[in-house]
């Protein structure tokens, strides 16, 4: 079961709760269209951060080459970079 749904139909004995599961319901919906049409602002969040990522494994190549390889295969392997 999705959790909007659980989210929905979770009042069970405590009907005080049931407008803050239907509000909580409601957010995760909003949270859900956004991350589907994400804004200008949010993809450029995005590039944002993976040019941080990409410069940060720089520096933990001498200290985790694993975890530097890593962290680079990924910024190359997203879509938006």
């Amino acid at each position: 079961m999705d959790i909007v749904e659980r989210l929905r139909n979770g009042t069970g004995n405590n009907p005080e709760n049931h407008w803050l599961l239907i509000e909580a319901a409601d957010e995760v919906e909003r949270i859900r269209s956004l991350l589907k049409n994400p804004t200008e602002e949010m993809l450029k969040a995005g590039r944002a951060a993976n040019r941080l990522v990409a410069g940060n494994s720089l520096g933990l190549a001498c200290i985790a080459p694993d975890s530097a390889w890593s962290a680079m295969a990924n910024l190359i392997l997203t879509e938006d970079w």
